[in-house]
């Protein structure tokens, strides 16, 4: 209803924060709970097989991972799991930014081709994050845990999203600045 009210009093509002609004509904939340724990099963399991392709010792119990006799828990507390949420709303930052800057506009099927690229970077970040964590032997009580999870998250996430959006409003003409493009 705000957003309704925003563009009839002083004009049309670019989808930022329609998805911003999206992504802090309750159904949002609710799914992210739901989904959240299917996802630590997955990425454990995964990093498992990758770590055993290196030639380690490694078995994922549940969201456990079993490595050279340490086990390592993947928490649905974990910072990296939680990043996700920062993550899309860097890229609808982005791409409010991007709008006001060039004056140019995606249609859906690239807005949408964004926030699905968003979510597939987050996946990547997660997976690569645990088994560096794994690997490095860094537990969530190290500082380093933490310092680990902002730069994976400014090398896998942030930047490729700044390089794919920039890229993305590049691609439209300037003599069709403010026309949508697919």
């Amino acid at each position: 209803y705000g957003l309704f009210v925003v563009e009839n009093y002083w004009g049309k509002i670019n989808e930022a924060p329609v998805f911003t609004a999206l992504l802090l509904t309750a159904v949002a939340k609710t799914m992210t709970i739901v989904l959240g724990f299917p996802m630590r099963l997955q990425l454990s399991e995964n990093a498992a097989v990758a770590l055993r392709s290196l030639g380690s010792k490694a078995e994922a119990a549940g969201n456990l991972i079993l490595y050279e006799g340490k086990e390592f828990l993947v928490d649905s507390a974990c910072a990296g799991l939680q990043m996700v949420e920062v993550s899309f709303l860097f890229c609808f930052f982005l791409l409010g930014l991007f709008e006001r800057r060039t004056g140019r506009y995606l249609r859906w099927p690239a807005l949408l081709a964004s926030v699905l690229a968003t979510g597939f970077l987050i996946l990547v970040f997660n997976q690569l994050r645990i088994i560096f964590l794994v690997v490095f032997n860094i537990p969530p009580e190290n500082p380093m845990h933490d310092v680990v999870g902002l730069l994976g998250l400014g090398l896998y996430v942030f930047a490729p999203l700044w390089w794919g959006l920039k890229w993305a409003f590049g691609r439209i003409p300037h003599k069709d600045a403010g026309t949508l493009i697919e």
